[in-house]
């Protein structure tokens, strides 16, 4: 819909609402409106950083582009005006001036996609980076992309688009298989600290978010089992897929996956590049 053809939708009793920056065209602000609200929106607003941005945008003689989006009554407004702060919000700590003015949720809670929409609330939450990790006791990090695994010894479902999966199926398909055969038997010989969780991690690079975490003694890296080709499923101890809480949670989207040779991290398609070890991190007392 364009913004003339939205504007015409004005006349509905309900609808949604977008701001929109005049030059960039980046969302700003979402917001539900009844009748004439948006304008009123423009000249009093209760959200001091939307009333500072459409002060400054007054000063250069300018205001928002706005959309309408019309709604066949107030609960589908509020589903649509929740659905849409859910796709364009962000931490305003790791905005940097960009992003939307809404506060953490609006109205609901929308889960990523997989997730269950118990634990909505978790993609709200500041980002976690890979020292976070590390002060978790570390963890090996994988990708659950959408493929699923079919071989005579591994057939394991991918982790989108299919919605609430059982717990114990998103076990299965975090802990095993993986690629990580030398790293086993470096931990086994007692070379450095094995991580204390393995993660399952999905979503665009853009909005990677954590499918589940389980957590991992580190006394039970011993008993881990082999295939071929280097692959090993994880010796976890527990079905809990939330370990630390950690389901749902975003993750800074340049912290995590194989180290390449630009010095960015990212994961690949083949499976030595679908895993990340983050080491734990040092004792507090550590020299």
């Amino acid at each position: 819909m364009t913004i003339t053809e939205a504007s015409e939708a004005v006349s509905a009793e309900y609808y949604v609402y977008i701001y929109r920056d005049p030059e960039t065209r980046e969302v700003r602000y979402i917001g539900k409106g009844v009748r004439n609200r948006v304008e009123k929106h423009l000249d009093e607003s209760h959200n001091p950083e939307l009333a500072a941005w459409i002060e400054r945008l007054r000063k250069r003689r300018v205001a928002p582009l706005v959309e309408h989006f019309p709604c066949a009554s107030e609960k589908e407004a509020y589903a649509v005006e929740g659905a849409l702060i859910s796709t364009f919000w962000s931490d305003p700590a790791a905005r940097n001036g960009s992003g939307i003015f809404n506060g953490v949720h609006g109205r609901g809670h929308f889960a990523p996609l997989g997730l269950p929409s118990t634990l909505a609330k978790s993609a709200y939450k500041p980002p976690l980076t890979r020292d976070d990790i590390a002060e978790l006791g570390g963890a090996l990090m994988v990708l659950i992309s959408t493929t699923d695994f079919e071989n005579e010894f591994d057939q394991r479902p991918g982790a989108m688009p299919r919605l609430h999966l059982p717990d114990a199926v998103v076990y299965e398909r975090i802990v095993g298989w993986w690629q990580i055969h030398q790293h086993v038997k470096a931990w086994q010989d007692g070379q450095g600290a094995p991580p204390q969780l393995i993660i399952g991690v999905t979503g665009p690079m853009s909005r990677r978010w954590v499918w589940g975490s389980v957590r991992v003694p580190r006394s039970a890296w011993a008993k881990a089992e082999h295939e071929s080709g280097g692959l090993c499923r994880v010796p976890a101890s527990t079905k809990t897929i939330n370990a630390a809480h950690l389901r749902g949670r975003l993750l800074t989207s340049d912290d995590f996956g194989p180290l390449q040779a630009s010095g960015v991290r990212r994961f690949g398609s083949v499976r030595a590049h679908q895993f990340d070890i983050v080491e734990p991190a040092p004792p507090a007392d550590a020299p």
